[in-house]
């Protein structure tokens, strides 16, 4: 898979994590969704429209909410300002960094990510996390099934940059399928088993990553 189909890989890997404790509609909506959006994506300009700005902006705080509820439990409330503070730190280094580093993070990350995820095979069977029955708990990851994958697919074409800083040609769309089908098996045992620590770790290496690559966007830049 080329460097294009890594970043896809990461922004529907991203994606699915955060859609995944709104159980499996919120799962199966997101992965649909970044499926069928790969098609028009040859069709998409390079650069997003300025009256497009909103949905990266929206999906870049998408991805940081589920990071507390996932990690905070062990990390303790006394901690929360200096995690989240490196988190957006660490955010806004990746955004303002050379063009090359953002794909090339993008395979070790997805590697550590997947770990993570794969770790939740040692948590216990509960399918699809059992969703939260408030309308605060479902909220949030029903908009992350929607919103997410949009912003992700505005990124696609953009993705990366030629050794000129160019702006490369559009990913090919079976790269692109190929990418969301591994993204949704990788994601699976995020649904499918209740290891919520591990779950914050595959979180906290994929969407810091993708929140960058939509910040980058915000401020005009290439992802």
């Amino acid at each position: 898979m080329n460097m294009a189909g890594t970043c896809a890989f990461l922004l529907t890997f991203s994606s699915l994590l955060c859609a995944a404790p709104g159980g499996i509609y919120a799962f199966g909506c997101c992965a649909l969704l970044c499926l069928f959006l790969t098609f028009p994506v040859p069709l998409l300009p390079k650069k997003l429209p300025h009256w497009l700005g909103f949905l990266p902006a929206l999906s870049l705080f998408l991805r940081l909410v589920p990071l507390l509820p996932a990690l905070l439990p062990e990390l303790g409330n006394a901690r929360t300002p200096a995690f989240m503070g490196l988190v957006l730190a660490s955010i806004v280094c990746l955004a303002i960094s050379h063009a090359e580093l953002l794909p090339r993070a993008a395979l070790p990350l997805a590697f550590l990510a997947v770990g993570c995820s794969v770790i939740c095979l040692s948590g216990s069977f509960s399918p699809i996390f059992a969703p939260s029955q408030t309308l605060d708990g479902r909220l949030f990851p029903l908009c992350s099934a929607l919103i997410c994958p949009l912003s992700g697919t505005l990124l696609f074409p953009s993705v990366g940059m030629t050794e000129k800083g160019e702006p490369p040609a559009c990913p090919r769309v079976p790269t692109l399928l190929l990418a969301v089908l591994a993204a949704t098996v990788c994601a699976l045992p995020a649904l499918l088993f209740e290891e919520r620590f591990w779950m914050g770790g595959a979180l906290l290496f994929a969407c810091p990553l993708c929140s960058a690559a939509e910040l980058r966007v915000l401020i005009g830049k290439h992802a």
